[in-house]
């Protein structure tokens, strides 16, 4: 008797990956997740997304991945400031349906792009990229301090002997903030007085 030689499976009974099943590498369990992409180039924008299913390594990938390039290519459009944040905040929102899947396990018989599960690589606190998120931080920042310097222009000023206080308007006072400028020399033609306070030139005037 003969023994039976082993035979390959035959290419034609190969599948691509299911609904369930990672679309990279057919690992199962997956989740339905699109994670999305941003970038800005002042005039053009550009919006990218990949879609799942994903296992949860590959999905993890996908959402460092886009993410990270989101954060250092979104933010020079005209419009990019305020869309690149609610995309890092939506994929953030998402990735916990792929983070909370178990360890993926291998689907036989499937055509996929991928033999294996993507490496997740670095968390997103770890990659250079995360240095992004300065950008608005600084220039939120810098706002701020510009508000923040001219935001004593229409109070008052006591003044007592040599010395002037910035107080509310509605509290006795002898001179009326009109103008924050860097140096004195800046102040209106119609300023009678100025004042130092916090690294700026107060103008003022009688009130």
């Amino acid at each position: 008797m003969q023994p039976t030689p082993s035979v390959d499976p035959d290419a034609s009974d190969l599948r691509p990956p299911g609904p369930d099943e990672c679309r990279f590498c057919g690992a199962r369990p997956a989740a339905k997740v699109t994670f999305r992409g941003h970038q800005g180039m002042i005039l053009i924008m550009r919006f990218l997304h990949t879609d799942g299913p994903f296992c949860r390594d590959c999905g993890l990938a996908v959402f460092r991945s886009m993410t990270a390039k989101t954060l250092y290519q979104g933010w020079w459009g005209y419009a990019s400031f305020l869309i690149t944040p609610g995309i890092v905040l939506l994929n953030l929102f998402r990735r916990s349906r792929v983070a909370r899947l178990e360890e993926p396990y291998a689907t036989p018989g499937l055509i996929t792009p991928q033999s294996r599960p993507l490496d997740p690589g670095k968390p997103l606190y770890q990659r250079p990229a995360i240095l992004g998120l300065l950008l608005p931080v600084a220039l939120v920042a810098a706002f701020v301090a510009v508000v923040a310097s001219d935001s004593q222009t229409g109070e008052c000023v006591r003044v007592s002997g040599s010395r002037g206080t910035v107080v509310s308007c509605s509290q006795s006072h002898q001179q009326k903030v009109i103008a924050t400028v860097e140096r004195d020399s800046d102040c209106p033609a119609d300023a009678e007085g100025y004042m130092e306070y916090n690294g700026k030139v107060l103008c003022t005037r009688a009130d």
